[in-house]
């Protein structure tokens, strides 16, 4: 939680906006199908890598649940033992 709070600050600070995380809507369709079906996500913490890229572009995720399965199947155990 500190980093979403120290980067909600830097947000107010840098740009004079005020974000409530905690209304953020998970699960808006247009994230989904504008980044993650889109495998449009550089930077995002591990989802840049190609067997990511490629992973997202099979699963198709639709909301915050199929990310989190689709990160927890890509974890070396998982794809060691071919779950993915």
């Amino acid at each position: 939680m500190r980093v979403i709070h120290r980067t909600v600050d830097l947000i107010k600070k840098n740009y004079d906006i005020t974000i409530d995380y905690k209304k953020i809507n998970v699960d808006d369709p247009r994230v989904y199908d504008n980044t993650f079906n889109r495998s449009k996500f550089t930077g995002i913490f591990q989802f840049s890598s190609k067997g990511m890229r490629t992973l997202c572009k099979q699963v198709k995720p639709r909301c915050i649940n199929d990310i989190s399965a689709i990160v927890s199947l890509f974890r070396p155990a998982c794809l060691k033992s071919k779950f993915h």
